[in-house]
């Protein structure tokens, strides 16, 4: 029962570090 929004909520975690990431990539270039 649980596993299903567990997923879901780790799908979206792995997205926001992800666009973390390449946020801060593009201010460390600039």
């Amino acid at each position: 029962m649980l596993a299903i929004p567990i997923y879901i909520l780790y799908r979206h975690a792995r997205q926001l570090v992800g666009l973390s990431c390449t946020i801060a990539h593009q201010t460390t270039f600039f």
